[in-house]
């Protein structure tokens, strides 16, 4: 008698089972429709998307920054440039060279140093004379504003076939009184006087 009571309660038991887990599904089923916050998700990815549009605005700092560098542009622009410049700039000097019979003395405007304007002028009246086979190096000058009077030293070079002694009438002439006239006819230098020299010696003239 016992066995088909403990028949009939394992069927029942598996019975119930049965129904229990047939049962369980749908409930699985009804749960998944319902998480629909994926809704809610966009959402909140939409409001992020809508705030970046206020960060554009700082541009107008970055608008602000060159009319700082180009208020800063002319300061930096000294004219101080122009006035050292034009304390440099060379000033013009009248230089007095022979013509090519040896007669007569024709003015020409040189640029010179305003620093030293008559050695400049004695160096370019040295350096436009053309005498055969006589090189000269640059002269040395010493000016007695004082004495009025000047002393130009002349120098031969190395490579010269020529002295002082071996010149013409009409090469000194061309050589020493071109000299002479351009510091004495420049009478802003009241020079009266020039002395020649060689080395320190006396040029006979």
């Amino acid at each position: 008698m016992l066995r088909p009571l403990f028949r009939t309660l394992v069927l029942g038991t598996i019975v119930a089972c049965l129904g229990s887990c047939n049962s369980t599904p749908p409930s699985s089923e009804t749960n998944s429709p319902t998480p629909t916050p994926t809704n809610s998700t966009p959402q909140a990815q939409v409001t992020p998307t809508n705030q970046p549009l206020p960060s554009p605005i700082p541009t107008a700092s970055s608008t602000t920054q060159p009319k700082s560098v180009s208020a800063s542009a002319p300061p930096e622009t000294p004219k101080v440039t122009p006035s050292a410049a034009a304390v440099k700039e060379p000033i013009s000097v009248t230089i007095f060279l022979a013509d090519d019979q040896c007669q007569k003395m024709v003015p020409k405007e040189v640029k010179v140093s305003p620093e030293s304007p008559v050695a400049g002028a004695v160096t370019e009246v040295v350096s436009q004379i053309r005498i055969k086979d006589l090189d000269l190096e640059k002269p040395e000058i010493a000016v007695d504003f004082g004495n009025k009077s000047a002393a130009i030293d002349l120098r031969l070079s190395a490579n010269s076939k020529r002295n002082f002694d071996s010149l013409s009438s009409c090469e000194k002439f061309v050589l020493f009184d071109s000299l002479r006239s351009t510091l004495t006819k420049n009478t802003k230098w009241s020079i009266k006087t020039v002395k020649f020299t060689n080395q320190g010696k006396t040029i006979e003239l």
